[in-house]
């Protein structure tokens, strides 16, 4: 159950566990349909381009726990039609490239190569950092956040704005919260697929983050903490200090970060 959930959630369909903009309105939810206009070539999904079409999708059924958390069957709790993509094209509206691809029919294949950040010079470390923070002070255009207090809760959705950075957040969020009471599973961290969600979702905030920089080579660097006993990382410079309390310490740009 526990893979059947997480790949689900980022696995059906391309609405990936967020809210496109475009499928928050209230045509898109009476119908339950998320098919968006591929502006390119003014037809829905890209068909005319051959991009995608609007198909009906059913996500896979765990018994014993439909109808309980709006997260499984994942998105049927909210959309039955979704853009269906083809070939190397993705996106909620087949206007994208599938990872590790690119150009204008994503004919090219793209190796993203992912260096450390105790490799990266100054001046590509305060990029780096300096492109967080606008993520964090960046609406973001193109996907909204379910406002819900539990995870049983489909009915009538209300959604928010929310920042770049903050999406990203709220789509680990969602996918870590247990099935149905803080005693149940987390199986975004507590099951056989947490390597391989978390590697999907990493994947993810690498798209908006060059989606919002306009950068198609931005990666996310990570950390070798083998190198050091101790977090090499948490300075001013980068991640930022702690205080006595474990909260960050100015002047790190993070510290004020809700």
């Amino acid at each position: 159950m526990a893979v059947r959930l997480l790949l689900a959630s980022v696995l059906v369909g391309s609405v990936s566990a967020q809210f496109p903009r475009a499928c928050t309105h209230a045509g898109a939810l009476k119908s339950q349909t998320c098919c968006p206009v591929w502006e390119q070539d003014g037809s829905v999904c890209g068909e005319r381009s051959g991009r995608g079409s609007c198909q009906s999708v059913v996500g896979p059924q765990t018994p014993g726990y439909s109808g309980r958390d709006f997260r499984m069957a994942w998105p049927s709790s909210f959309y039955r039609r979704l853009c269906v993509c083809n070939g190397p094209f993705s996106g909620f509206d087949c206007s994208e490239c599938k990872e590790g691809y690119r150009g204008p029919r994503c004919q090219w294949r793209r190796l993203t190569v992912r260096r450390a950040l105790h490799e990266m010079g100054w001046a590509e470390r305060r990029r780096f950092v300096n492109r967080l923070v606008l993520a964090k002070t960046t609406i973001s255009q193109r996907y909204v956040i379910l406002v819900s207090r539990n995870t049983s809760e489909a009915g009538s959705p209300t959604f928010r704005n929310a920042s770049v950075y903050d999406v990203c957040t709220w789509v680990h969020y969602v996918a870590a919260k247990p099935i149905k009471t803080k005693d149940d599973p987390n199986f975004a961290h507590m099951g056989p697929a947490f390597a391989v969600w978390h590697r999907r979702y990493l994947l993810f905030f690498e798209k908006e983050m060059r989606h919002l920089t306009g950068d198609e080579g931005f990666f996310l660097p990570y950390w070798n903490w083998t190198l050091s006993p101790t977090c090499d990382i948490c300075t001013d410079g980068l991640m930022g200090r702690n205080g006595p309390s474990g909260t960050l310490l100015p002047p790190s740009p993070f510290a004020n970060w809700e």
